[in-house]
């Protein structure tokens, strides 16, 4: 867990006091329920050379370094339930700063920090458990997993290994699978952008967001093909959407070089620009609403779906071989797991998930499709640098708190790759950090994210600090639901004029 700096937001009653106390005097506290506000957005000034060591511009790894955002004014934005889904009420700290390292022969950005409190950490997106719900059944190493009783499901045996390594049909039957956490109950930040005319025409991003955090923070909504979002979204809008579970995951460093990638040889992940910053930072999801309707960017997304009735990348629908039953909750994807008769590290076997923790993500570049003919290899899932296979009963977990109970990831992780770079605009890159701080008696996430100010793509919002009209923006947030949250209130963009900036010492 990384600690985040001390914060000046905090619950509406805390906040007042501390702002006065430091962020903030008590001139500037602001109306709870304004209509619209007014972000100011730095002037970053980008250094001598593109080289992210030879400025002071924000290193996208959510600990808010006071050098990097200290020139930045914070704004403190009231998230309402009314301008969500029901959600919480409290203030959220928003600061932004853009820079023009273009003229240096760099690529012009823009950077947000957000700043809130949340009294847990949730960052585990779907489970899907090998285990089925006990009802009236006993049985011996029952889980109980978010007030529910669940039971072991059936150990798979071999069906006949000198005709071939197939097991029987228990391991891909919806009825031995359990989706747990489902609609990933995760911490979730929404940035939506759009462009008006003037600073007297209306926008509808309260409203949007009204509509997308019940349709896109549930990931899979009832009806998967319904990405319609009326009169809301008729305005060309930017749609960003960070998860706690799945964008800080992705094993990328926030300055790629994305040359240095070859799929051809399965090496997928880029090496890094500048590799003094040793930090990697994740993939947002990138979304284009227009039209009325919410769509992906074009190109591939940054995680799929590890469930459901298609191979995500095909669109085929997926039958268990032997029954014909659509597989729903079965998973599609496994972990690839070492040779047999191995015996590798953890650390081992992290390197063949991408570098991932085995028991957080799923690498789907390195991942196998999971059927009956490939259910006894190692269940890599459990706990050890030595997994037994699938048809082994797995053994009571010393600490009891560990999961007893095989599982596989309900989401695999990929890189949004193409030739040359990531797929379409799907470079908003994003790492959020939870602190709990003993003086303030409370959790809070701090996110920083960055994205270039122009990708080239019709399906992201170009954004020009010197063109007329205003850009507008709107915050959503959900803590640890599906589709209950919060919402703040319109915030127009105020872009700063360039200035010089007092040289500061080469950061590394």
């Amino acid at each position: 867990m990384q600690r985040a700096r001390p914060l000046c937001v905090v619950a509406l009653s805390a906040l007042l006091l501390e702002m006065a106390a430091s962020c903030s005097s008590v001139d500037q506290l602001p109306d709870p329920n304004p209509t619209a506000e007014t972000l100011v957005v730095a002037y970053g000034d980008p250094g001598l050379t593109p080289d992210p060591c030879d400025d002071a511009l924000p290193k996208i790894d959510g600990t808010a370094e006071d050098v990097e955002w200290s020139s930045a004014q914070p704004l403190l934005v009231h998230m309402t339930g009314v301008n969500g889904t029901g959600g919480g009420e409290y203030f959220l700290e928003v600061r932004a700063i853009w820079t023009d390292e273009s003229r240096i022969g760099g690529t012009d950005r823009i950077y947000f920090l957000v700043r809130y409190p949340d009294n847990d950490q949730n960052y585990s997106p779907d489970l899907l458990g090998y285990i089925h719900p006990a009802g009236n059944e006993l049985c011996e190493h029952g889980e109980i997993v978010g007030g529910t009783r669940y039971c072991p499901s059936l150990t798979p045996r071999i069906a006949n290994v000198e005709i071939s390594a197939a097991c029987d049909d228990t391991l891909t039957t919806n009825a031995s699978w359990t989706r747990l956490n489902e609609n990933g109950r995760e911490d979730q930040v929404f940035f939506y952008l759009t462009q008006v005319a003037s600073p007297t025409d209306p926008s509808s991003l309260i409203d949007l967001n009204r509509i997308v955090l019940g349709k896109i923070g549930p990931q899979v909504p009832e009806d998967p093909a319904d990405q319609t979002v009326g009169s809301a979204g008729n305005s060309n809008t930017d749609l960003w959407a960070w998860r706690a579970g799945r964008t800080n995951l992705h094993p990328v460093p926030q300055f790629a070089d994305w040359a240095s990638v070859n799929p051809n040889d399965g090496k997928f992940i880029p090496d890094p620009a500048f590799s003094r910053f040793t930090i990697n930072s994740g993939f947002c999801e990138d979304l284009w609403v227009s039209g009325g309707v919410v769509r992906d960017d074009i190109g591939l997304t940054p995680f799929l779906r590890n469930f459901g009735t298609t191979y995500p990348e095909t669109g085929n629908i997926r039958f268990n071989e032997a029954t014909g039953e659509t597989m729903d909750t079965v998973p599609v994807y496994l972990t690839q797991c070492p040779p047999p008769g191995r015996d590798p590290s953890d650390e081992e076997l992290a390197n063949q998930n991408g570098k991932l923790p085995k028991d957080l993500a799923l690498w789907r570049h390195s991942a196998s499709f999971f059927n009956r003919f490939g259910c006894d290899s190692l269940a890599c899932s459990r706990s050890g640098a030595r997994p037994p296979k699938w048809s082994k009963n797995p053994l009571p977990q010393v600490p009891t708190t560990l999961l007893n109970f095989d599982f596989i990831q309900g989401w695999a992780l990929r890189v949004p790759y193409s030739s040359g770079g990531p797929t379409g605009g799907r470079d908003v890159r994003a790492r959020g950090a939870y602190g709990a701080t003993q003086e303030k008696g409370f959790g809070t996430w701090t996110l920083e994210v960055m994205r270039d100010l122009d990708t080239h793509q019709g399906d992201d919002l170009p954004i020009n600090p010197g063109a007329a009209g205003e850009y507008r923006m709107v915050i959503g947030v959900l803590d640890a639901s599906g589709k209950v949250g919060s919402g703040s209130t319109e915030i127009r963009l105020k872009f700063e004029a360039p200035t010089s900036k007092p040289r500061t010492d080469p950061r590394c």
